[in-house]
């Protein structure tokens, strides 16, 4: 092969490599891997998948990033991302939405929360100065505190000992504030329960004392509940119903103001067990409900409840037979 071929065929491996290669280094600094064409606006570009391994070593520690259609995954086979610098502890992290894993097929001995309430009140809430360590512009770093609300790790895992709602992480002892969330919903749902306990027994005194209450704050035609200021509830009236006794159906009229939100009206037995709720029209003016026999369970004495923006405005007796 004379000098002529061999120039030209080491001119076409270089150009062949040069176009084709794995890894591709531009005039700018750029580098490609898996294509020729790095994009200018970063100094790496990948494509395809992405993985940091400690590997061969044992145990081995894998950081991996996967794109795919429709989704970019990143994981780990240690099961624990920190966002983290010696410099600046943890990182603060910024996303529009955040999704935890909640499917019930992961999921099991599913039961109700006991005694939410006093759950709740062992823990302790307070107003702090937390630490925050960060780095300036001129690359100084420096600390200050910011203040917060939230609670001490240490304490939540005593208050909280049959969960896992703390874990050690770098410098710190780090909390799952979401797990405070159904705490939170189940102690509300055990307050609402003794708090529509309570408005079954004041509607049951209500009904059974308007007739004698003619110097309190309660009367048969409405209430103005002692404040001129709660326009919601001045001039609500609930009347009575016709037929009563009733068999089949009653009529139920009320009269509800301009400024109402929300008015319902529940009707409870005599031990105080809600038995139906029925949402009613807030339209200002009079008008009327229907209570059908077959809402209720047995024959005898019910109490029937306004409500108003969460207010009771008046109650009466009804008896089906």
């Amino acid at each position: 092969m004379n000098a002529k071929s061999i120039l030209l065929s080491t001119i076409f491996a270089i150009f062949t490599l040069s176009t084709f290669a794995q890894l591709k280094v531009d005039r700018y600094g750029r580098i490609g891997m898996g294509t020729n064409w790095p994009n200018p606006g970063y100094k790496c570009h990948i494509k395809g998948n992405l993985l940091l391994t400690t590997y061969p070593a044992s145990p081995f520690v894998e950081f991996q990033f996967k794109v795919q259609p429709g989704w970019a995954i990143l994981g780990t086979n240690v099961d624990h991302i920190a966002a983290w610098s010696p410099w600046v502890n943890f990182n603060k992290l910024y996303a529009e939405q955040y999704y935890r894993l909640s499917d019930a097929s992961f999921k099991l001995n599913k039961a109700a929360i006991d005694s939410p309430m006093r759950k709740l009140s062992e823990l302790k809430p307070y107003k702090y100065d937390m630490i925050d360590r960060y780095i300036t512009e001129s690359g100084d770093s420096l600390q200050r505190t910011l203040p917060q609300y939230g609670f001490i790790s240490q304490e939540v895992e005593q208050s909280l000992p049959e969960i896992k709602i703390t874990d050690d992480a770098q410098e710190g002892k780090l909390m799952d504030y979401d797990q405070i969330i159904p705490l939170l919903v189940a102690g509300i749902q055990e307050q609402q329960k003794s708090v529509r306990a309570l408005e079954a027994q004041i509607a049951k005194l209500m009904a059974t004392n308007q007739s004698s209450s003619s110097n309190s704050s309660l009367n048969g035609s409405g209430i103005n509940n002692g404040s001129e200021s709660n326009n919601s509830m001045d001039l609500c009236k609930l009347f009575s119903c016709s037929p009563n006794p009733f068999s089949t159906t009653t009529q139920i009229s009320y009269y509800l103001n301009s400024t109402v939100i929300h008015a319902e009206l529940r009707v409870y037995d005599m031990q105080g067990i809600e038995r139906t709720v029925i949402n009613l029209d807030t339209n200002q003016g009079n008008s009327y409900v229907n209570l059908q026999a077959q809402d209720l369970p047995v024959n005898g004495t019910y109490i029937y409840a306004l409500f108003v923006d969460s207010q009771i405005v008046d109650a009466k007796t009804v008896i089906k037979q």
